[in-house]
C-alpha cells in the first residue's frame, strides 16, 4: 500500500509539472493537439498507478517526451502561422449575413443541428438575426447579431455609468519589424485626427478616459531645446511638394520652431542663421531636419543636392548646432542592423529583449543565406536600401523565373538583402472608401520614442493598415491609411504635470507665436498673396450674383460687362459656358477656382505662422469649389458658392481677432485691400465704396511704418496705380502714390526664390 501511495504522488506531480510546461490553454479549452496530449498523458499516468509491476520510468520518459512535443509544435507555431494551421485548423466562418454556410459545415462534418444548438447555448434562435458566426479552431462558436439585433446598452440610452479599470488590449505582445530612427514620419496624423475625434465624439472622450496625446510637440520641443546649442529652433523641410510637407509644417506649429526651407539657413563662420525676410540674420541653435543624410549638406554628402544647405555639417562638428536627428543615426536603422538590436541588448544593457524582433535571416552569413535560399517561397525579402514599403517582396508572389532572378542578386550581394518570416498583421476593420461597407484590413503600430533629457516613449502611435484586403504592405507610400491609437488613462490622477510657473486656469498652448523677426521674404511674400487671392475669390463672387440673378430674370447677355470689367474673354457661346470656366475651370488662371486653390498653396505653407485652426477655413473653400466643380452642370451648385466667401469671412475675422503677430496681420490685409481697391475700381464701384478699404489699406500700413517690406507691396501698388486713371480713379491715384513713394522706399534687397505661380497676378497685366 506504502509503495501504491508513493508512486501515486510521484506520478501525480509529474504530470503536474508536465501539464505547466504545456501551458494553462491545456486546462481551458482545447486545441486539437492539445486534447490527444492530455489523453495519452492520463493514459500513462493510469498505466504506472495502476500496476506495480511496470517500472515508473516507463511512464516518466513517454510523458516527459510528448510534454516536450507539445512545447515544440507550441514554439513551432509561434514562429509559423502554416505550422499552427497544419496543427489546429483556421477558423471556419459559417454564416455570413444570415445566411447558413452549407458548404463549410460539411468541411467541419456538422450538421444543421449541431449549429442550432450552438447558438441556442448563446441565446440566439434565429440564424437570420446573425451577422456572422465562427466556429473557432478549438470548436467553440463566435457569433455577433445585426446591429438591428443588437439588445440596448446603457450607452445607446445615454445613461450615465461607472467605469471599471477593464481595458481592451490592442497589443499584448507582438514582434518589432524595424526600427526607424532616420527621419521617423507620422506623429502629425495621431495628433491631426484626434483633434478632429474630440469634435465628433467628445462624450466618448469623457466616458472611455482615453490618454491625451497632444505632449508629443512638448516632448519634441523639450528635446530640441536640450540639445541647444545658442539660438533659435527650427524644423528644415525640404519643401512643400514633399509628401510628408504637412507634417513638418504642423509641428513647426506646435513647437513653436520656425519652419525653414533649405533656402532660409545659411552657414557664417561654422554657425547657422535663419535668414528673415529682411534678410536678417538670427542665429539657429537647433536644426529638427526632415530630409536624408545624402541631401543635407552638398559640401559633404551629395554634391547634387539641390535641397540641402551648404556647411550645415561643418557647423555640427564644430558644436555650434544641434542636429535632431543626428547625422548618421540611420546606421541604427538599417534592416541589417537590425538583425543583431536582440544581441545589442543583452550585451550593453544585460537584459533579454522585451519585445522580440521578428525572425531574421542574414544572406552575409552562409548558414542563414542557406535557409534564405531554400525558403524563397515562404519568407519576405527587404533591400536593405529601400523604405517606405518599396523593395519589399514576398516570395510566394513571385513566378519561378523571377525568384530564380532574386535568388541570383542575393548570392551576388548577400549583404544588401534579410529575410523575414511573414508575420500575420493583425486584421482591423475599417470603412471601405469605394463601397461604404467595413472590410478587414491588415495593420501595423508605428510607436515613437522621444529622447532629451530623459526618454519618453508617447501614450499614442500610428496604426497604419493596407489600401486592400489581405495586403501586407500598410506603408502610406503605397495607398495605406492609418488609425488614431488609443492608450486607456487610469481612473484617477493627473494627466500632465505641468510646470509652476504655469498657472492651473491657463491651459492654453504654450508654443511661442510667431513673429515678423522670424517670417522668411517667400513668406512674406505668401502672406501679402494669401490676402490677394482670398480677397479675389470673395470680391469677384460677390459681384458675380447680381449678374447671375440678372441672366436668370431676362438678360441672357448680362454676364458680358462683368467678364470685361475682369479683362477676360468675352466670346463664349452662353452663359454656361461662361459660368463653367469662370467658376469651375481649374486650368483657367483667371477662374474662381485657380483663385481658391492658389490662395490655399499660399496657406499651407504658413500653418506654423498662422496655425491650423485659421487655415482650415481656407481649405473648406477649397474642398467647396472642388465639390460644387463635380456637379456643375447643376443650376442649383452656384448658390453653393456662397460658402465660399462665408469661409473667406471666417478666415479673415479669425485673423483679426487671433494672438498673430500684428505685423503678420498687416501683411495679409495690405494684399487684401489692394485687390478690393482694384476690384472695386473694375467694378466701377462709388469714392463712396472706396473709403472704407482706403482706411483700411492707411491702418495696416501705419503698423508696417519704419520697417522694411517686400517687394511685392510696391510692385502691385505701382501696376494699380498706373490702372486708375484710365478707370476714372485719378483721385484714388493720387492718394496712393504717397503709399508708393513710402513703400518703393523700403523694399528689402533680398530677391525672392522662384515662387512661381503662388505669387502670380493672372488678372492683371502680368498675365501670359
Amino acid at each position: 500500500m506504502k509503495l501504491l501511495i508513493c508512486r501515486t504522488i510521484i506520478i501525480y506531480l509529474c504530470v503536474l509539472f508536465a501539464m505547466r510546461l504545456m501551458g494553462k490553454r491545456q486546462l481551458g479549452e482545447l486545441q486539437p493537439e492539445e486534447l490527444v496530449s492530455t489523453i495519452l498523458i492520463s493514459n500513462l499516468a493510469s498505466i504506472s498507478i495502476e500496476s506495480e509491476e511496470v517500472p515508473i520510468t516507463s511512464s516518466l520518459i513517454p510523458l516527459f517526451l510528448i510534454a516536450a512535443l507539445e512545447l515544440l509544435g507550441s514554439v513551432l507555431s509561434f514562429r509559423s502561422q502554416k505550422f499552427f494551421n497544419f496543427l489546429s485548423g483556421r477558423p471556419k466562418t459559417v454564416i455570413l449575413d444570415g445566411q447558413i454556410d452549407q458548404k463549410a459545415l460539411r468541411m467541419l462534418r456538422l450538421t444543421t443541428a449541431d449549429l442550432m444548438e450552438a447558438l441556442r447555448g448563446k441565446n440566439i434562435f434565429d440564424p437570420r438575426e446573425v451577422s456572422y458566426a465562427v466556429i473557432e479552431t478549438n470548436g467553440t462558436l463566435s457569433a455577433a447579431l445585426r446591429p438591428e439585433k443588437e439588445p440596448a446598452r446603457l450607452a445607446d440610452l445615454q445613461l450615465k455609468v461607472t467605469h471599471t479599470n477593464a481595458t481592451i488590449p490592442f497589443v499584448l505582445d507582438g514582434q518589432v519589424l524595424e526600427d526607424n530612427l532616420r527621419i521617423p514620419s507620422g506623429a502629425s496624423y495621431p495628433l491631426f485626427v484626434r483633434d478632429i475625434e474630440r469634435r465628433i465624439s467628445p462624450r466618448l472622450f469623457r466616458d472611455v478616459r482615453i490618454r491625451d496625446n497632444r505632449e508629443y510637440p512638448r516632448l519634441l520641443r523639450k528635446a530640441m531645446d536640450f540639445v541647444s546649442t545658442e539660438g533659435i529652433a527650427v524644423v528644415l523641410t525640404p519643401g512643400r511638394y514633399n509628401s510628408a510637407f504637412f507634417e513638418h509644417a504642423y509641428l513647426a506649429e506646435k513647437t513653436g520652431a520656425a519652419l525653414a526651407f533649405p533656402e532660409d539657413l545659411e552657414v557664417v563662420d561654422n554657425k547657422v542663421y535663419f535668414l528673415d525676410y529682411a534678410g536678417k540674420r538670427h542665429r539657429v541653435g537647433v536644426v529638427y531636419r526632415r530630409l536624408s543624410d545624402e541631401f543635407l549638406d552638398p559640401f559633404a554628402f551629395n554634391p547634387d543636392s539641390v535641397i540641402g544647405v551648404p556647411g550645415i555639417l561643418s557647423a555640427y562638428r564644430a558644436g555650434n548646432v544641434a542636429i535632431v536627428n543626428a547625422p548618421g543615426n540611420g546606421a541604427a536603422d538599417d534592416k541589417a542592423v537590425y538583425y543583431f538590436v536582440p544581441q545589442m541588448i543583452k550585451y550593453y544593457l544585460g537584459e533579454e529583449p522585451i519585445l522580440n524582433n521578428a525572425p531574421t535571416y542574414m544572406p552575409m552569413f552562409e548558414a542563414d543565406r542557406k535557409e534564405v535560399l531554400n525558403r524563397m517561397g515562404e519568407l519576405v525579402i527587404k533591400d536593405v536600401a529601400e523604405a517606405g514599403g518599396y523593395g519589399v517582396v514576398f516570395g510566394s508572389s513571385l513566378d519561378a523565373a523571377a525568384r530564380e532572378e532574386l535568388a541570383n542578386r542575393i548570392k551576388e550581394e548577400p549583404r544588401r538583402f534579410i529575410a523575414q518570416e511573414v508575420i500575420q498583421f493583425r486584421d482591423i476593420d475599417v470603412v471601405d472608401p469605394k463601397t461604404g461597407e467595413m472590410s478587414p484590413r491588415k495593420c501595423d503600430l508605428r510607436a515613437f520614442v522621444v529622447t532629451g533629457k530623459n526618454t519618453h516613449v508617447w501614450y499614442s502611435g500610428l496604426t497604419r493598415y493596407s489600401s486592400v484586403p489581405g495586403q501586407m504592405i500598410v506603408n502610406s507610400s503605397q495607398g495605406g491609411g492609418f488609425k488614431d491609437t488609443w492608450v486607456l488613462a487610469p481612473e484617477s490622477g493627473v494627466e500632465h504635470e505641468y510646470g509652476a510657473e504655469t498657472q492651473v486656469a491657463n491651459l492654453l498652448s504654450q508654443s511661442r507665436h510667431h513673429s515678423l523677426s522670424l517670417v522668411t521674404a517667400s513668406k512674406a511674400d505668401n502672406l501679402y498673396w494669401l490676402g490677394r487671392y482670398t480677397e479675389r475669390a470673395f470680391t469677384t463672387l460677390n459681384q458675380f450674383f447680381p449678374f447671375y440673378d440678372r441672366v436668370m430674370d431676362t438678360d441672357v447677355d448680362a454676364f458680358r460687362p462683368f467678364a470685361h470689367a475682369l479683362d477676360l474673354p468675352e466670346d463664349f457661346e452662353d452663359f454656361d459656358g461662361f459660368v463653367n470656366s469662370f467658376l469651375y475651370d481649374g486650368s483657367n488662371p483667371d477662374s474662381v477656382r485657380s483663385a481658391v486653390t492658389s490662395a490655399f498653396n499660399n496657406a499651407v505653407i504658413l500653418r506654423p505662422e498662422l496655425s491650423s485652426r485659421l487655415l482650415q477655413y481656407v481649405e473648406l473653400a477649397m474642398t467647396n469649389i472642388t465639390d460644387a466643380a463635380k456637379y456643375a452642370a447643376d443650376a442649383e451648385d452656384i448658390y453653393k458658392q456662397r460658402d465660399i466667401t462665408d469661409d473667406m469671412l471666417a478666415f479673415w475675422g479669425g485673423i483679426e481677432n487671433s494672438p498673430v503677430d500684428p505685423t503678420l496681420k498687416a501683411f495679409i490685409f495690405i494684399g487684401k485691400y489692394l485687390e478690393r481697391i482694384d476690384l472695386y475700381t473694375r467694378f466701377g464701384l462709388t469714392m463712396e465704396d472706396l473709403e472704407a478699404p482706403l482706411k483700411k489699406l492707411a491702418a495696416y500700413s501705419m503698423t508696417l511704418d519704419g520697417m522694411p517690406l517686400p517687394s511685392c507691396f510696391a510692385d502691385g501698388l505701382s501696376w494699380l496705380v498706373g490702372q486708375l486713371p484710365s478707370r476714372g480713379y485719378q483721385e484714388v491715384a493720387d492718394l496712393l502714390k504717397k503709399y508708393l513713394d513710402d513703400y518703393s522706399g523700403r523694399v528689402s534687397a533680398l530677391a525672392i526664390k522662384d515662387m512661381g505661380s503662388l505669387s502670380s497676378m493672372n488678372m492683371d497685366a502680368k498675365r501670359p
